[in-house]
């Protein structure tokens, strides 16, 4: 059934036999004397094929070395993905890491920090895990998923300090492109956590009152001034309590709505005034002629 999928000469039929997952690559390649170029080259056809049995990691590490030796890193990575998935060893990840290091991959040397980080993180090696997220960073520093995941772990590690960096970090990117929302969203878990901080309360009400939601704004202005007092910032303290105050008044809308109709109440008054001066004339002028 094999062969008649597969056009195989005598001795790649040889080959097919020995994967049996008895043999390694190493003894089917003393029994069989095709190359290794060629062996490779044919355990990749049948994988095409989905005939290939499945191979132990270290037999798979060695395809990846092949890979590259035959200057196909695309699969060499694979390969290699495919030996992290099967061990979760820091060896795997390190090789990978180092191929993207040599190709000068960046973006792919990013996402495999990233990747081992998360690895790292679901085996409770949390401090190591923080770690790769900070070298995944390094490459591309304004990735969002990562910086994400950076600040859950130090918030996690009640790293207060690295989460309050990490955290206004993320909040300047989006304040850049006017997410004011997602700014919101980033801060809360960490306000959660430090509910008297007052830079932080500061920095909600600041991102509430650009989304024009006044009674939250003034909520965390006035945590915010609070706190500021008895830290004895008495100037930002004042900023505050200022701010509370200017969003207390009417905006300028609503300004120019309350002149607009107490002008329009002054016109009616004034032509009622008008149409009852003039009834009393013409009644006066009846009485007149009568």
């Amino acid at each position: 059934q094999v062969i008649s999928r597969v056009k195989l000469d005598p001795l790649e039929k040889r080959v097919l036999k020995l994967l049996d997952g008895k043999h390694s690559l190493g003894q089917i390649l003393k029994e069989v004397f095709i190359g290794q170029y060629y062996f490779y080259r044919l355990l990749n056809t049948l994988r095409e094929q989905n005939l290939l049995v499945k191979l132990g990691a270290e037999e798979i590490r060695r395809v990846a070395d092949y890979w590259l030796e035959l200057g196909e890193p695309e699969r060499a990575v694979h390969a290699l993905k495919q030996v992290i998935r099967l061990t979760g060893r820091d060896e795997a990840w390190q090789e990978l890491v180092e191929l993207y290091e040599d190709r000068e991959d960046y973006g792919g040397l990013s996402e495999a920090y990233f990747l081992w980080g998360q690895d790292l993180w679901r085996k409770r090696r949390k401090r190591a895990a923080v770690e790769k997220f900070r070298q995944s960073l390094r490459y591309r520093p304004s990735q969002r998923e990562v910086q994400e995941n950076l600040l859950a772990a130090y918030i996690d590690l009640e790293e207060w300090g690295d989460a309050e960096r990490v955290a206004l970090g993320i909040v300047r990117d989006l304040e850049r492109t006017k997410e004011w929302r997602e700014a919101i969203r980033i801060l809360h878990p960490l306000l959660e956590k430090l509910p008297h901080h007052a830079d932080l309360n500061a920095k909600l009400g600041e991102l509430y009152e650009r989304i024009q939601n006044k009674k939250q704004a003034m909520a965390y202005y006035e945590i915010a001034a609070r706190e500021y007092e008895a830290e004895g910032r008495l100037h930002l303290a004042k900023r505050m309590s200022q701010r509370i105050e200017r969003l207390k008044e009417p905006s300028p809308k609503v300004q120019e709505e309350k002149k607009t109709l107490k002008e329009s109440s002054s016109l009616r008054l004034f032509l009622i005034a008008g149409l009852v001066v003039v009834a009393v004339l013409l009644m006066v002028m009846a009485l007149w002629v009568l």
